[in-house]
């Protein structure tokens, strides 16, 4: 079976009954399904809670950078598991 990396608004639309958001939506794949496959990048596969693990570092990293709620950020990037981290990490950013 072959897998794609799902574009945040696909896990929304796959996911719909996670209150639409992006934090709400991995909050309750780790309750449920923690060590399901997430993703698979190249020749690396990532768990629900391994990605959970790279956001809440990669949320850490933007905070020490000083980023902060509502600022505006650009983001140039493949579309690749460090993307959607970065996404995800965002989003979750206002909730930190």
């Amino acid at each position: 079976m072959a897998f794609q990396l799902m574009t945040p608004f696909e896990v929304l639309h796959r996911y719909r009954k996670h209150h639409h958001t992006l934090s709400d939506t991995l909050a309750s794949r780790l309750e449920k399904n923690a060590h399901d496959l997430f993703c698979i990048d190249g020749n690396k596969s990532y768990t629900w809670q391994e990605f959970a693990i790279d956001v809440q570092k990669t949320t850490q990293l933007l905070q020490q950078k000083g980023i902060t709620p509502h600022d505006r950020v650009g983001i140039m990037s493949r579309n690749q598991y460090t993307h959607v981290v970065l996404l995800f990490a965002l989003g979750h950013l206002s909730l930190s």
